[in-house]
């Protein structure tokens, strides 16, 4: 099973998308986990209103580092599934990521994947490597045990490759799935 960590900032739409995009997945094993900073309660309502337990919403007032604080919050204290894919609200996944990632699962600690960056007018295809500026949070699946271990210290723009780098570290078994599994919206 996969837990989704995705990270909210007042978003108004987005939760709509991202959450939609699990709620189509092929196989239905995951949780999501929506870390919001600040109040909405629109995002709040609107989650509730999906009647689904395996999406669980917390509020966080924190200002400072909220994003690595969110994580490391999860990753430690929240996540009790056996891998975890960090994210924000405004990516949305394909309908067969779960499938995609579980299907090697057995044989990785760490897997990463494509996706689309919608930020860019041309669509721009992220080919992925684990390190600074070539992946993104939600290019990434990691065993939960390996990423509680990883020291969440970057707190700048590239804190998801120095992440990477961290666990490239450890010596994981690596699987990289050839294939756009995310749209960065």
């Amino acid at each position: 099973m996969i837990t989704f960590v995705l990270l909210a900032h007042n978003e108004v739409n987005d939760p709509y998308v991202s959450l939609g995009s699990l709620l189509c997945q092929t196989n239905p094993n995951w949780k999501a986990i929506v870390f919001h900073n600040g109040i909405n309660y629109d995002m709040h309502r609107m989650i509730v209103s999906l009647h689904d337990r395996r999406i669980t919403y917390v509020e966080t007032h924190a200002n400072n580092g909220t994003d690595t604080i969110n994580r490391e919050t999860a990753f430690r204290q929240l996540v009790n599934t056996e891998w975890v894919v960090s994210s924000s609200i405004q990516d949305y996944f394909l309908p067969k990521t779960v499938e995609s990632i579980l299907s090697v699962a057995d044989k990785s600690d760490f897997i990463h994947w494509n996706g689309i960056n919608h930020l860019y007018h041309d669509n721009h295809i992220h080919n992925t490597k684990p390190e600074p500026t070539f992946i993104d949070w939600s290019n990434m699946a990691i065993r939960t045990e390996l990423a509680k271990q990883i020291n969440l210290v970057h707190r700048f723009h590239q804190a998801d490759g120095q992440f990477a780098l961290s666990v490239m570290e450890t010596n994981p078994r690596v699987v990289k799935i050839d294939k756009c599994l995310v749209v960065h919206n």
